[in-house]
Order: structure tokens, then sequence, then C-alpha cells
């Protein structure tokens, strides 16, 4: 007869399905509510029928907005039902990306999401130094490593790379040769390059490229588990309440790892190599005991902040340059590590733009992805008009193509800047409009778009996706468009048809000149 196995199931009336860690094994059911236990059966050896109606249940409870973790590694079909649950989950997460506002804050909240795929548009977590969550990682990190991570990423969205990079190099203090096996083992039985001992690996394990065999000296199996260890990461300021200001935060910010709300990739730098106390809750990082902990957290803290420009070894209580510390650090080929560089985003996303557009020597981008030919209105018509509806000296970027063919393309960051004012648009919850407060003293208004990417108070960089044009109901009920201008003087808002910059127009023109090809 077969028996019972545990599984928790968290109901979520709207949303997404978020893979967690697997469970503790018990020989009861565990409930998280009296209603959400789901009934799985521990299925005899070759018993495929038991096999099918679990992966069937399964199937059921994620397309119904429920959360499964199993505890199934000593069971018939466990694998199946993995693969089954990773399957579904995966899909629901594709299908919601496809609604209306997904990156929107609220439209999140109200939807019970606590994930967000960084791998398909910026972080919102505001001003973070270093290398973004969804950023590939810096050229200091050397290869194959750095495509290593980043291509592992896609894997786990919700987990920040900058997490297993510094792991890496923390745990071999600096950045090891690649090999395809590292039997490098501690005192502690911590075994291979991301040191993982036994009990971790038995459930963090994972046979990352295909060959059947989960094996933690591998790294190509060891990456990913190191992902696995830091789930909804993603996003996550470097240091609770971090400026950017890199010796003004080691300084003055807070380390916190028992008060969820403040948790930071500090927080996770500490959970993957441990707890002696050191690493003191609510302390800034120089009080500090120094113990293993503490100076994990503080690797870690330098690493990241860093761009991985700089480390901190503290046996030697030094600081070095990151990027040339360690055997591997002169770097390798990305087919050492038998991957490819240009895989580092989920497919899933395919459908989203991630694309970027590039800053020319005034340090001007142009704001939308559409080529010379495809965008109404230009030439100018003069040196302080456009062709704009009102007369001002404002633009409405077009796709020429009729109907709504304009919706979703990328907007970009026309300058470096910080972005302010982000609001929605005529109270539709998935329609924005923000100002871009750029480093030259001129504010930059964008209108009618969605999906924002950006938060008030983030840091951009002048090329960088903030949005996408957003649909009819967006711009008043005309074609899918972005309008921008700025504003005038420096220091006034954009979006006022009394205050916009007619020098705005002949930057614009030359931005168009410099565009090439179509997207027909």
């Amino acid at each position: 007869m077969a028996r019972k196995f545990s599984t928790i199931l968290n109901r979520f009336f709207s949303g997404l399905v978020i893979a967690s860690t697997l469970i503790v094994h018990s020989t009861a059911p565990v409930f998280a509510a009296a209603e959400s236990n789901l009934d799985l059966a521990e299925c005899a050896e070759g018993d495929d029928k038991c096999v099918e109606n679990n992966v069937n249940m399964i199937k059921q409870a994620v397309s119904s907005q429920q959360t499964v973790q199993l505890d199934c590694d000593d069971t018939y079909g466990c694998d199946e039902m993995k693969k089954t649950l990773e399957e579904s989950e995966a899909q629901n997460r594709k299908n919601l990306k496809q609604k209306p506002g997904y990156r929107d804050k609220q439209f999140q909240s109200d939807n019970f999401i606590t994930f967000y795929d960084p791998s398909c548009g910026d972080s919102s977590a505001g001003a973070v130094s270093g290398s973004g969550a969804g950023d590939p990682l810096p050229d200091t990190v050397p290869e194959p490593w750095r495509t290593l991570i980043n291509n592992a990423a896609a894997e786990h969205p919700d987990s920040d790379r900058r997490i297993v990079a510094a792991t890496l190099w923390a745990e071999n203090r600096g950045w090891p040769e690649y090999k395809d096996s590292d039997s490098t083992t501690s005192g502690a039985a911590a075994v291979g390059f991301w040191q993982f001992i036994p009990s971790t690996w038995a459930v963090l394990g994972h046979d990352g490229d295909g060959d059947g065999v989960k094996d933690s000296k591998n790294p190509k199996d060891a990456v990913h588990a190191a992902f696995k260890h830091s789930p909804n990461s993603a996003g996550k300021p470097i240091i609770y309440e971090a400026t950017g200001d890199i010796e003004g935060d080691f300084t003055s910010k807070k380390f916190y790892r028992a008060d969820e709300s403040k948790y930071s990739l500090l927080t996770y730098m500490a959970n993957y190599n441990g707890n002696d106390g050191s690493a003191i809750e609510g302390s800034t990082l120089p009080n500090f005991q120094r113990a293993q902990n503490g100076d994990y957290v503080r690797m870690g803290y330098w690493l990241m902040a860093s761009g991985f420009e700089k480390g901190w070894l503290p046996e030697a209580d030094k600081f070095v340059d990151a990027s040339t510390q360690g055997a591997g650090a002169a770097g390798g080929d990305a087919a050492d590590a038998d991957v490819s560089a240009t895989n580092v985003s989920d497919a899933s996303c395919s459908s989203e733009s991630s694309s970027s557009s590039q800053a020319n020597a005034e340090g001007f981008a142009w704001p939308i992805d559409l080529k010379k030919d495809d965008v109404v209105g230009f030439p100018c018509v003069r040196d302080n008009y456009c062709g704009h509806h009102d007369g001002s000296p404002a633009f409405d970027l077009i796709k020429k193509s009729n109907g709504d063919q304009g919706l979703g393309v990328a907007v970009y960051a026309v300058r470096n800047g910080k972005i302010e004012s982000k609001d929605i648009r005529n109270g539709i919850s998935y329609c924005y409009d923000w100002q871009l407060a750029g480093d030259d003293g001129y504010w930059y208004w964008y209108g009618h778009n969605q999906n924002p990417s950006i938060e008030n108070g983030q840091v951009v960089k002048a090329g960088q996706q903030i949005g996408e044009v957003g649909p009819t109901e967006c711009a008043d009920g005309s074609v899918p468009h972005l309008h921008i201008d700025r504003g005038s003087p420096k220091g006034s808002w954009g979006g006022s048809v009394n205050s916009r910059d007619a020098e705005f127009v002949p930057i614009m023109q030359k931005l168009w000149e410099d565009l090439g090809g179509t997207n027909t």
C-alpha cells in the first residue's frame, strides 16, 4: 500500500508560483494552512500509475496558483514529479509576464508576487553599487567564471548573481583556476569551488551539465547550488539603506539578518557562511567582531560594492585588487567551461525587450527602440520644432506602421540621471509618466509608458532601458507613442507646454541623424 509523504502548499489568490528549497522529510502531512494540504502518495517501485496521479495533482495545484514544495528524494518517480513542478512553475512565470503592468510594484503587490525576474529588466531596488541583480557580471570577474555564473543566472532569476560571484571569491580568497573538477576539501568536509558540506549538497545539489550526476566538485553543477542557496535575494541592496557611497555606507549603514524587512545581499552572504555571532545584528560593519562570519560579510561588502574591483583579505587585514587576486584571475575563455557567452538571459523573456541604446560623445542616447526609417516626424522641420501637434518643441515618437505596432517598444534613458515623480497616468494602474533629472541639470519628461523598470530615486545611465511604450489608453486615446521633452531653464520640470526647451530639438535631430537601419 502506498504511503503518504509530506508537501507544503501556500494558497495564492492570483499570482506567481515561487520555486523554493526542499523541506525536511516528514512521515506525516505538514500543513501551512488547514485547507492547503496536497495529498500525494509515496509510490512503490514500478508503480507508474501512482506517479502519474501525483504528476496530475501537481499540475492542477500549480495551475490554481498554489506553491508546492516536495520532499521526495527517496520516493519512486521523484525526478519526474520535480520536473513537472519546475516546468509548470516556469509556464506560470511566462504567462504572468504577459499581463500589463507586470513590473509595476502595485501590480506585484495586488497579485502576491514576491518574485521579480531581473533578467527581463533592471531591478527596482534603488541605487545599488556594482553590477545589478539582473545585469551580467562586470569584466572584473574573469572568464570563464563570469560566463558560467551569468548563464546559470537564467535558471535562478530570484537569486542575485553577485552573491554567487562573491562567495566564490571569498571561499577561495580570490578567483580560483577553472577546472572541471575541484577536490579541495576543508576541515569541515566542505567540497569544491563553492565549498558545500554534504548535508547542504543533499538538499541543493543540481545536475547543471546534464550528465545525470549531481557533483559538488563540478563547477557546472555547483554554480546552480550556489544560486539556490540565496533564493529571493535578487534586487536586494548590498546593505540595508545603501546609498551607493562605498566608503560612507561601510561606516554608517547597519547589517541585519533577523529582520526580514531589512534583508540585504550581506544577509545572504552571512547565511552562506554560517553564524558565529561575529556579524552583529544592527551593527555597522567596522564594529563587527574579528571572526569568521563577520570577516566573510565584510569581504562580500567590498567585492560587491566596488563592482569586484576591491577585495579584502581578512587573514592579512589588507586590501587587494579583487580582479587580479587568485590563480584564475588571469582569465581563460568561456569555452573552458563549455558555455556560450551569448546565452545570459532566460529564454522565457524573449518577448520582452532587453536591448539598450548607446550614448554619444555629448552624453545623450536615442530614447526609443525605433530606427531612423521607422520613426514619425524626422527630419525636424525647423531647429526649434519637430512636428509636435501643439507646435511646441516636444516629441511624439511614433512607429510609422499603423495601429498599435509601437506598443511595447523599449524606452531608454536619454541622459545619465535620476528618476523622479514616477506616477500612474490618469488613474490607469499600468500607465506611467516620469521625470528624468539629468546630470546636465535639465529635467526630461517621459509620457505614455508601461512596464517601468525603474523607481523614484533610482540612478540610471544614458541608454539604459527604463520602460516600454504603453497602449492607446496610456496615450489619451492616440496611437501608442513616447512623448519626451525637457524643461527650461535648467531645473524646471519637463512636461509643461509653457516651459519646453527649444534647444532640445537639435539634440534629438542629431541623435536621429546618427541612427542607422530600419525596424521593418
